[in-house]
């Protein structure tokens, strides 16, 4: 119960990695902001955490866009009465080149994966700033600390959450509120499972371990990084890739 008397907003719970994250952080004691895009998956995740006993509360919107995420945090912090964890999962993974990405296509990744984090914090941190702690934990990707064909807006999105990660920790450590990021490899979640099988293979092939991670596994961490056992960690990528990131393999 590492959460107890904690709210803890986080984004993209309607499925995948967001959805895990909010069930364990529930799971261990905190009141859970479900924030999602999709209501039919966000309100399930909502519904099946309050029907199994656990404390929550659904937002909906769009994280690119900042009268809905400027809406969701006031009215998680309303219901709530607090804000002490901010986890900002919810995003897209787009394939495709430079010249094979549309400008539409980039700006959407753009908009959802780096803009929805920083509208994010900046509607969060005044809260937390004024509560004099809180914690933010951004979902990045091993992606935004290397490259792989085919993915030019995402790789450029991800590279930007890793630098307002560190950059944040900077500016808010001071005054208590650690700033840190999670950089996932491959994950089997609904999301990945709409990839092509070579895709999939380029990746599980360059494994040290034997398996893909789970969204547990991405879960964990995030825990961690949100709990009082990380409190002199700020301004960090943690990677679970399950070696991935090591060497040419």
């Amino acid at each position: 119960m590492r959460f107890e008397n904690k709210v803890v907003m986080v984004t993209g719970a309607g499925s995948g990695i967001g959805k895990e994250i909010a069930c364990r952080f529930a799971q261990e004691g905190a009141a859970v902001i479900v924030a999602y895009r999709s209501v039919e998956s966000g309100l399930a995740t909502a519904n099946g955490l309050q029907s199994d006993g656990y404390t929550a509360f659904a937002v909906q919107g769009d994280v690119g866009r900042p009268g809905d995420v400027e809406r969701m945090v006031k009215a998680g912090h309303a219901h709530f009465n607090g804000l002490d964890v901010l986890v900002c999962a919810a995003g897209i993974s787009p394939m495709g080149s430079v010249t094979e990405t549309s400008v539409e296509l980039w700006e959407e990744t753009v908009r959802i994966d780096l803009t929805g984090i920083f509208l994010c914090c900046k509607f969060a941190l005044p809260i937390m700033l004024e509560r004099g702690s809180g914690v933010i934990v951004n979902i990045a990707g091993t992606l935004g600390l290397y490259a792989m064909p085919q993915k030019a807006a995402y790789c450029a999105a991800k590279a930007g959450v890793i630098n307002l990660t560190r950059q944040m920790a900077i500016d808010y450590g001071h005054q208590g509120v650690r700033v840190n990021c999670v950089c996932p490899g491959f994950v089997d979640t609904p999301l990945n499972a709409r990839i092509r099988r070579e895709d999939r293979e380029f990746f599980l092939q360059r494994l040290p371990l034997p398996f893909p991670a789970a969204a547990k596994d991405i879960a964990d961490a995030v825990l961690y990084l949100a709990s009082e056992n990380a409190r002199y960690v700020t301004g960090s990528a943690l990677v679970v890739d399950g070696g991935q990131s090591t060497g040419m393999l």
